[in-house]
């Protein structure tokens, strides 16, 4: 079957991909905290996995103490144009903050240890913080259909698309079904799943473009990133012929964005619907014991360990503590849906209607 994947990326000699997507976890490693990239296209060593191989080496710490800071920033505010297909005299909102630093230097405790050409250590932080938007179109039910009249939608070529009454289905094998006059949807046959959708969502901001034909949304979507990386490396040198050294690193990576799939990424009017939060935690930590027995013979041991804790769903709501109870669904859970009798299909909450049960006489568009 061959391999999933056929380049590995390691740090220190440590493996720092993710198993499960196939690409790295969280945060790569900081600039600073790069000693030596190397990559190797093929023929990797035997110590490797995989045929190709990107390789990164830590810093480590000198007999001197060296330190470095920096910050970049891009700002929409100055000197960014906005773009052919926007609909604004201003460009999206975009501010990218990327800063870090990083020390290194011996070891040493002022009365109690000096390190110089023993011991040394090395530690840098980088973090981001991006808020950004762009533009974004989509297809929005116009003012008509939101009070069900379907009458107006035709395709580029003039041809109806005919809503026909689920509930007037025949019997088979022809299963035979009567289309709504004017193919307009009563409106007593809306489903509260429907009006809740329909009130969160905007209105066509060009209510006279044919939703069939071509987009009548146009606006920005937003997103938000912050994340951070800290590693830290101590060095030993034991002997001419024995060095150890350790390193940390600890990353946490947040994203949220408006995103459901398809052509629904468009933000909501209120609550969470839509909104997609991803968190990455990560922790690896590696320890290494070189030995040399001769000019020509050494050996290299290595132990690494490493946790990934990922979260990927909605954002928590405070106003919002259980999205089923928020929505009135009491058929979600572990009631399994088979087992309620269609009397009980409409939630009994009498404080909130409910947004997902349907009753047999209820048709969503």
């Amino acid at each position: 079957m061959g391999l999933r994947d056929g380049v590995e990326l390691y740090q220190d000699g440590a493996v720092i991909k993710n198993r499960d997507v196939g690409d790295w976890s969280g945060r790569l490693p900081g600039v600073d905290s790069v000693e030596e990239l190397r990559v190797e296209t093929s023929m990797s060593s035997a110590q490797f996995d995989r045929p190709g191989s990107v390789i990164l080496s830590t810093k480590s710490g000198t007999n001197g103490v060296h330190g470095s800071l920096f910050e970049t920033n891009r700002n929409s505010g100055v000197g960014v144009a906005r773009r052919r297909q926007d609909f604004f005299t201003k460009p999206p909102h975009y501010v990218r903050n990327e800063f870090g630093g990083s020390m290194g230097g011996p070891v040493y405790i002022p009365k109690l240890y000096n390190g110089k050409n023993r011991t040394f250590f090395f530690t840098s932080y980088e973090a981001l913080r991006l808020v950004s938007a762009s533009t974004f179109s989509t297809s929005m039910q116009t003012d008509a259909m939101r009070q069900g009249d379907y009458s107006g939608l035709v395709d580029s070529l003039g041809r109806l698309t005919t809503i026909y009454d689920p509930l007037s289905t025949g019997a088979a094998p022809a299963w035979i079904r009567t289309p709504f006059p004017n193919n307009t949807i009563p409106v007593t046959r809306e489903s509260p799943n429907a009006k809740y959708l329909l009130s969160v969502m905007p209105e066509p901001t060009f209510p006279n473009v044919n939703p069939s034909v071509a987009s009548n949304w146009f606006g920005v979507t937003p997103s938000a990133t912050s994340d951070y990386m800290v590693t830290s490396r101590i060095d030993q040198r034991v002997s001419d012929r024995d060095q150890l050294f350790g390193r940390v690193s600890v990353g946490h990576d947040k994203v949220l964005n408006v995103s459901a799939g398809g052509p629904a990424t468009i933000p909501p009017l209120s609550g969470p619907l839509n909104w997609v939060l991803g968190t990455y935690h990560d922790v690896s930590v590696v320890g290494s014991w070189s030995h040399t027995f001769s000019p020509v013979f050494l050996s290299s041991t290595r132990v690494s360990w490493s946790h990934e804790f990922k979260f990927v769903g909605s954002p928590s709501d405070p106003n919002i503590p259980n999205m089923a109870t928020y929505l009135g669904c009491r058929i979600w859970g572990t009631i399994p849906l088979t087992r309620i009798p269609p009397a009980e299909w409409v939630s009994a909450s009498t404080s909130r209607p409910s947004r997902c049960a349907l009753t047999p006489r209820e048709f969503s568009w």
